[in-house]
């Protein structure tokens, strides 16, 4: 399933964001650096005086990793923000985690390729920064969905939280494939537009029944006039279920 052209979805969130959930803090960015073999964009926790938890995101076809730059204001003070820049150009500063469909031959090479790259750079955060399996998520819009869906389901061990924006399965998913154990323990947010024309609901929803086999802690939103994007109450909705997790 082709996840769009470009599928950017920065710029218009932050003064909603900020002026709806009615979150202000200062924070840090810094610049786009190198850990095993993928770019990232580290945004630190604002509080560091309790356990340091993490958010790990990955962006859609056409987008880079200042997609989520906004995402500090919307999770808990003492969550690290990481988002990954996918490892294919594409044009100028646009990437992608793999090329063409997901049908096409070389896409399962290039999923496999990126994978190893986001579990490497994830380990190698983790071990950085002191952070815990148990407080370490992991998010993607679209083709980043795609992406959060084949690692997370794959190396479950390595999260507690995944958040699937916009997403589907990797073609020929199985079940079976899995670690069904350590998939049990993760905590899913899936959220899809009814609009969504790239990737339709349905596809969603398939992933949803699929899972629901396996894990019994899964929050399924979809929303009414939504296309291929990030809403405001898709994104309130996501802070509230991070919240819900961290205090657990």
């Amino acid at each position: 399933m082709f996840t769009g052209r470009k599928s950017s979805i920065r710029g218009k969130r932050v003064k909603k964001v900020l002026a709806v959930i009615g979150v202000f803090c200062i924070f840090l960015i810094q610049p786009a650096v190198r850990a095993s073999e993928l770019t990232y964009l580290f945004m630190p926790a604002v509080r560091q005086d309790k356990p340091q938890s993490m958010l790990v995101m990955m962006h859609g076809y056409g987008a880079n990793e200042q997609d989520f730059n906004d995402f500090p204001v919307i999770v808990p003070g003492n969550m690290i923000v990481v988002s990954l820049r996918a490892p294919l150009p594409v044009a100028g500063d646009s990437y992608q985690w793999y090329r063409g469909s997901d049908k096409q031959k070389n896409v399962a090479a290039d999923q496999q390729s990126s994978s190893d790259a986001v579990v490497s750079t994830v380990k190698t955060l983790q071990q950085q920064y002191h952070v815990a399996a148990s407080h370490t998520y992991l998010g993607g819009f679209s083709q980043g969905a795609v992406m959060t869906y084949k690692v997370a389901l794959m190396y479950p061990q390595l999260f507690h939280g995944v958040a699937v924006f916009s997403g589907h399965l990797p073609a020929n998913f199985s079940v079976n494939s899995i670690p069904r154990h350590q998939v049990s323990q993760l905590h899913f947010f899936i959220g899809h537009g009814d609009a969504d024309q790239r990737i339709p609901l349905a596809l969603a929803r398939q992933a949803v029944d699929q899972l629901s086999g396996v894990t019994p802690d899964i929050t399924f939103k979809t929303y009414p006039g939504m296309g291929h994007t990030m809403s405001l109450d898709e994104i309130k909705d996501f802070r509230q279920w991070l919240f819900s997790q961290e205090v657990q």
